[in-house]
């Protein structure tokens, strides 16, 4: 063969192989609806969709957990609420404990009634939601109060990460909701009022009155404190979730193939190759059509 045929030979092998290959990606691009499906078909391209990548997957581990916070939240809440209706029940008994017409039996009676909400009030403080003790802080394994009612969890206002650097309050500890330490702590007043009942104590009934006022305002400031908490896990979600959306479209934009762009590249990688076929038949260059 000529050095002139072997040339030309060469340039057309050449052009059929690149036509071939274009026409390859084309239909896989047109196919797959990928323009990128690799890091070598475009390398900045797929280093930024790695980039959306990770900030998807931070971003839905942020809304996770903040799902996982609006739950414990939400079942604080109505641990709370179930705690001011206890109390309630307890105003009532006491005031008519104080009153002279309430016999000895009658106190007797509402004495045992008191114990009985206290204990309540020890397992409304244990309120387990998805296995976490809502009311122990941090140590969230583990109950928030022992059977004595004795505060034995964390009084650290837990926090929930939406977002790196985005970060809220998700948590109101045992110890401030039911006033634990304070002289007029929940338990201490109904420790109190259970005594003065059964022993006949019309004065020491009257007297727990002031406690169970603190520890109702006491609960409902807790309950105002968890809603604004809930309000703001709520919107720590929101802004994990739109970025998530925003990582998805960047990706999508970044990898996609647009239809419309994607259906003309290969219209115009088959026109070039039948062309580049074409050229070869007319040279006659054996060997070059196979596999077309």
């Amino acid at each position: 063969m000529r050095v002139t045929d072997s040339s030309s030979y060469e340039g057309i092998r050449k052009t059929l192989t690149s036509t071939r290959e274009k026409m390859a990606k084309a239909q896989e691009a047109a196919g797959s609806g990928l323009r990128v499906q690799k890091p070598s078909d475009d390398p900045v391209a797929a280093a930024a969709a790695r980039r959306e990548t990770s900030r998807k997957t931070l971003a839905e581990a942020g809304m996770k957990a903040t799902e996982q916070a609006s739950a414990q939240l939400e079942g604080t809440d109505e641990a709370l609420g179930s705690v001011s209706d206890a109390l309630a029940s307890v105003r009532e008994l006491a005031v008519q404990g104080s009153t002279g017409s309430f016999s000895d039996e009658n106190r007797r009676n509402a004495a045992f009634e008191v114990r009985k909400i206290r204990d309540q009030m020890v397992a409304l403080g244990n309120t387990n939601v998805a296995g976490k003790y809502v009311f122990a802080g941090y140590a969230d394994q583990s109950p928030a109060f022992d059977a004595s009612g004795s505060f034995v969890g964390d009084a650290s206002t837990k926090e929930v990460q939406a977002m790196p650097g985005v970060r809220v309050p998700a948590s109101i500890d045992g110890k401030t909701a039911f006033g634990v330490g304070e002289p007029d702590d929940l338990f201490t007043t109904l420790d109190q009022l259970a005594t003065a009942l059964e022993s006949n104590d019309v004065s020491g009934v009257r007297a727990s009155l002031t406690g169970i006022d603190k520890n109702e305002n006491r609960v409902l400031s807790a309950r105002s404190q968890v809603g604004a908490m809930m309000d703001g896990v709520q919107v720590a979600n929101a802004v994990a979730d739109r970025h998530a959306f925003r990582a998805t479209l960047e990706k999508s934009r970044l990898v996609e193939a647009d239809e419309i762009t994607a259906a003309a590249d290969l219209m115009q990688a088959k026109s070039a190759l039948e062309k580049a076929v074409a050229v070869a038949g007319q040279i006659q260059v054996g060997g070059l059509l196979g596999g077309k």
